[in-house]
């Protein structure tokens, strides 16, 4: 693989040997690990003595690049072995030896050397505090071997066609060998241990888990929770026994025991059989019947009533007589067991989580209001109830320039409501009986650009590159890191409990999915230089983030995901986990078509057949409602069926035209953006600006002083001369006949999205797609990067302002809202905005300035009354002598706060005058 970082004067020192020169074959470890090549490390066991088998190691294919690793036994006897995958198989003098390797990276000094540690294939583990196990590997042979308490034993089968079993049994007199156990079947089971002697039997639970190449087998003590029960409420003696199995037990009457599988390969079936009830009776018993204990069902048999229960994980067969039948449990909502002693409720009004990034700047703000919480404990604590509502969820994008203010938000109340009842009875398990989540449907509209910035926020940085060399011991601890790998897990010490669900359920989940990558998001790269972005003209980066803009838009793609159910399911926690991931994948997987109709590029066809639809059932259904009543109701519902479905028809056309439109737009406008901002031009805002524009950028002569007003840096070839020089001047030819064609293309894809959005809003305004943030970000100040108490009276101003192209980059003052007027006064360092404010929906500015004046030109600022504010300012005009002057109305409590407002302005002229005080007369005439 690739050398160890080092430094340019050890890279230098160091001789390679040529590709061609095959190594020779050596003991391991093979190749010194400072070469940067594969690490073979052998198991860290000591070796008795040098007799004792050890691998040798050759490669081949060095030239090509290719590594291929094959083993052998020490000796040239000994055969080698066929190229190392994931187990290679040894053989040497008839025996087959199976062993499993790890590939994985260093650490540290050695990140970029891959090493290879070689590890049995099986190794096991005694967990049992109080046995030593007799492990029989080869029944042929009689090979087997002794496992002591807390102890280890790795494990190679001599033969290559070994069935990979094996059987156990306590190393103490009596004991008999168990049944077989498949080591390649990964899970949890349980095996039954016989005494001959004093006929006792142990459960013995084994858990069988593949760690890379090797399979862990870990025998550990049983538990209160049996796999079966066998419970005997006849009068009857009964024997069972497992199919094709010859041992047997009898259970005598209103008797019960545990059970599992003797042998656990054969088929998983018990019969039962009724014994004579006298003692001298020879008869032969009578056969009840051959059952599976894995389906819980009821069974109907002549002789005994036979049905298999769930009692929590554990599976019971219970035998009664027929003349006494099973209960029927009652119908209707089952009474949790025994009544409750104590109960815990918490009730939050709201709980509010933001999200900063390093900047600072706020990206996210999670909000939940009206959260309960409910803690019900039973008598003596068996049984646990945990219930939790929350009455609204929403979570807001704080990006100021985003068109998606909200990230997620529920349409109905509770969204969400979560119970879980967990019986505390048992210690090995974790058992639950009862868990249910219900989510109400939900919007999300996720902005590529919040997107990009949790992913940058939450990446970890690249590795800080140290110019000091690293030491001697730092080298030596990097190395024993390295070569840990697989053998240095640590022992099985703790034991991860098994999860059994009696009902588990998670409701349907329904979402509306809209996607876009908002505009504004190359903002951040506008204050480049010029040298930095000449070179990423044209580039195939930026031609494929334009074009993903317009392929990924997705409007309101309606996703369901139906319930998962689970009962009286007995799984690990990684299993439970990975069914849970299949299921909601498989449901992903299965509504990729739905994701495909809602991409705003191919129209939203999803939308359209909702729109036709509609207007197909009312051109329906109005007739027949009509028919029902009278003739002319028949003609009355004929003729508005009729113009549903025309207006159905008009709105579809048109919203087809504006989702092409406006998907094709955001491309465009991102690649006009960076053309704009490599020619130096302003942002477009009319068709005809873009006409200008695009021309100007390649026709150099008195066209080009007409439409830009000077040649100056505005040309691309002329600005690419000055930046690059000669070298320039084709990327900017090239970049001014882009902006020749994009340009007029981007206005005239903006004209007709604003025509077509017009007359869609016309015939039918979507309001549901008007949301609003539960409150405005977070303002930081740019200059302190400092984080404060969150002030809703500041965020609101600096937001207001945000929205105002003149006093986005001037220091925030104080504002005052009119709610009578549906206005706004809003006071910066430099000026005074009057706002009118838009609430309605089909408005795409939320607010419009009505008048401004600016700080330099103010000249009077007259406080005539408590309710009065009177500005005194320059006209625009120098030949017109009358002073324009502007009336501020406001309440008394109001009038005051914006005269202070007032005196905190500052003139914009700071750098041409010695004073920063502004030059304005202000009289109090309530005094």
């Amino acid at each position: 693989q690739a050398m160890p970082k080092a430094s340019l004067a050890d890279t230098e020192s160091v001789v390679v040997p040529p590709a061609a020169v095959k190594r020779k074959h050596q003991l391991l470890p093979s190749i010194p690990p400072n070469r940067g090549l594969l690490d073979l490390i052998p198991k860290k066991v000591s070796i008795a003595s040098t007799s004792a088998p050890l691998l040798a190691v050759c490669h081949t294919h060095q030239r090509h690049g290719i590594l291929k690793m094959q083993l052998r036994l020490k000796g040239k006897s000994a055969a080698w072995s066929n190229v190392i995958s994931c187990e290679c198989t040894v053989r040497d003098h008839g025996h087959t030896y199976v062993v499993g390797f790890v590939l994985e990276h260093g650490h540290g000094w050695y990140d970029r050397t891959q090493v290879l540690t070689l590890v049995p294939r099986f190794l096991l583990i005694n967990a049992l505090d109080d046995h030593a196990l007799d492990v029989l590997m080869d029944e042929s042979t009689s090979t087997s071997a002794t496992l002591e308490r807390h102890a280890q034993l790795p494990w190679h089968f001599a033969h290559a066609h070994h069935r990979n079993t094996i059987r156990i049994r306590f190393a103490a007199p009596g004991w008999v060998w168990s049944g077989a156990l498949h080591l390649h079947t990964t899970g949890d089971q349980t095996l039954r241990l016989r005494n001959t002697v004093d006929r006792t039997t142990y459960l013995i639970r084994i858990s069988i888990k593949l760690e890379g190449p090797q399979y862990r087998i870990v025998f550990r003590s049983s538990t209160n929770v049996p796999p079966y029960r066998i419970e005997n409420f006849s009068l009857e003696t009964i024997r069972v026994h497992q199919s094709r199995v010859r041992i047997s037990d009898i259970l005598l009457p209103h008797q019960t025991c545990e059970y599992t599988w003797d042998e656990p390969l054969k088929p998983h079936l018990l019969v039962v059989d009724m014994l004579p009830s006298q003692a001298d009776d020879n008869s032969r018993p009578i056969r009840i019947g051959v059952f599976s204990m894995d389906d819980i069902a009821t069974f109907p048999t002549k002789s005994l009533a036979v049905e298999v229960r769930a009692d929590g994980p554990t599976r019971v067969l219970r035998l009664t007589d027929v003349m006494t039948p099973f209960p029927r449990p009652p119908m209707g909502k089952k009474e949790p067991a025994g009544c409750p002693v104590v109960e815990f409720q918490l009730k939050l009004h709201s709980v509010s989580v933001s999200l900063v990034d390093s900047k600072p700047s706020e990206l996210v703000y999670v909000s939940w209001n009206t959260v309960a919480f409910q803690a019900t404990w039973t008598e003596h604590m068996a049984q646990l109830a945990l219930h939790v509502s929350v009455h609204s969820m929403q979570i807001d994008n704080q990006v100021r320039t985003t068109r998606y203010p909200v990230l997620l938000n529920f349409t109905n109340s509770p969204a969400l409501d979560a119970t879980i009842v967990r019986e505390t009875t048992y210690t090995s398990i974790e058992f639950l009986r009862y868990v249910n989540v219900m989510l109400q449907p939900m919007h999300w509209r996720i902005d590529g650009t919040l997107i990009n910035q949790l992913a940058a926020m939450f990446v970890s940085p690249e590795d800080v590159q140290h110019n000091t060399a690293p030491t001697r011991e730092d080298r030596v601890r990097d190395f024993d890191a390295s070569i840990v790998g697989l053998l240095g897990v640590p022992r099985e010490t703790t034991v991860s409990k098994k999860l059994y669900f009696e009902k588990f359920e998670l409701a349907p989940i329904q979402a509306s999915l809209s996607f876009a990558t908002s505009s504004s998001s190359t903002t951040a790269s506008s204050s480049n230089t010029y040298t930095t972005n000449a070179v990423q003209v044209a580039g195939v980066r930026q031609i494929l983030q334009a074009a993903g803009k317009t392929l990924t838009k997705i409007h309101n793609a309606p996703l369901h995901w139906r319930a998962l159910r689970w009962q009286h399911m007995f799984v690990p926690r990684e299993t439970m986990l990975n069914q849970m991931s299949l299921h909601y994948q498989h449901e992903a997987y299965r509504q990729a078509y739905v994701l495909l109709g809602s991409v705003d590029v191919l129209g939203n066809p999803v939308k359209v057949w909702h729109n036709l639809r509609g207007g197909l059932e009312s051109f329906v259904w109005e007739p027949l409602r009509g028919w029902q009543e009278s003739p002319q109701a028949f003609g009355f519902g004929l003729v508005k069926g009729t113009s549903l479905l025309f207006r159905a028809f008009v709105y579809a056309v048109l919203d087809f035209n504006t989702r092409i439109a406006s998907s094709m737009l955001l491309g465009l406008s991102d690649a006009c953006h960076r053309i704009d901002t490599y020619t130096g031009y302003p942002v477009a805002k009319t068709f005809y600006q873009d006409i200008a524009q695009g021309a100007s950028g390649v026709v150099v002569g008195t066209y080009s002083s007409y439409l830009s007003n000077s040649i100056d840096d505005r040309v691309s070839p002329m600005h690419s001369y000055d930046v690059q020089g000669w070298s320039g001047i084709l990327p900017g030819v090239l970049a001014g006949m882009l902006g020749l064609v994009l340009k007029p293309l981007r206005g005239f894809t903006q004209g007709l999205v604003n025509t077509t959005t017009t007359l869609r809003d016309g015939i039918q305004h979507d309001t549901q797609a008007y949301v609003m943030r539960m409150r405005p970000p977070r303002y930081i100040d740019p200059r302190t990067h400092l984080l404060t108490s969150y002030s809703y009276v500041h965020a609101s101003g600096e937001d207001i302002k945000y929205g105002i192209v003149q006093a986005r980059h001037e220091d925030y003052v104080g504002h005052i809202m009119s709610a009578e007027r549906h206005g706004c006064l809003l006071v910066t360092k430099h000026r005074v905005l009057s706002l009118q404010v838009h609430l309605h929906p089909h408005h795409s500015v939320t607010y419009t300035i009505s008048w401004e004046v600016l700080s330099d030109d103010l000249i009077v600022v007259a406080y005539c009354s408590p309710e009065t504010i009177v500005l005194y300012h320059k006209p625009s005009d120098i030949a017109d002598l009358a002073v324009p002057t502007q009336v501020i109305t406001l309440p008394p409590t109001q009038a005051l706060s914006v005269y202070y407002m007032l005196q905190q302005m500052t003139p914009t002229s700071l750098n041409q005058t010695d004073r920063s005080q502004l030059n304005v007369h202000f009289v109090d005439k309530c005094r």
